[in-house]
C-alpha cells in the first residue's frame, strides 16, 4: 500500500477513537479536537496538555507529509508515535474498565500503525 493512503488511513483512524467517561458522557477524539480548537482562541493555556500537544503535533507531522514528494519514513513513524500515546492511554482505559467500545475503536488505528512499522522503503 503507498505511504500516503497509509498515512491517511492513520489519521482517520486516530479520530474514530471514542472517549468515555462519568455517566452518559462520551465523545470521539475529533469531536474532541473540534472543542479543544475552540478552546484554544479564547484561551490557549486552558488546552496545553500532553494529552492534547502530542497528537496534536503527531497530526501536523502527519499532515506535512502529504506535501513530500518521497515520504519521509522518519516523520511518520514519529507522527504515528506521538498519536500512539493517546491512543495507548485509551486501549488502557479501555481494557482496565472492559469497555468494549473503546478497545474497538483504537484497533483500526494499531492494525494501520502495524502496517506502516512493517513496511520497508
Amino acid at each position: 500500500m503507498k505511504p500516503k493512503i497509509l498515512n491517511l488511513l492513520l489519521l482517520l483512524s486516530f479520530q474514530m477513537g471514542y472517549l468515555e467517561w462519568g455517566t452518559n458522557q462520551h465523545q470521539f477524539i475529533f469531536e474532541a479536537q473540534f472543542e479543544i480548537v475552540s478552546k484554544a482562541f479564547e484561551n490557549l493555556m486552558s488546552v496545553l496538555h500532553p494529552f492534547t500537544v502530542l497528537p496534536f503535533l503527531g497530526e501536523c507531522l502527519l499532515i506535512f507529509t502529504f506535501f513530500q514528494k518521497k515520504i519521509s519514513r522518519r516523520l511518520t513513524i514519529t507522527g504515528a508515535f506521538l498519536l500512539g500515546f493517546l491512543m495507548t492511554i485509551l486501549l488502557l482505559i479501555g481494557l482496565a474498565s472492559l469497555k468494549i467500545k473503546i478497545i474497538l475503536s483504537v484497533l483500526p488505528f494499531w492494525v494501520v500503525f502495524y502496517l506502516i512499522w512493517k513496511k520497508r522503503n
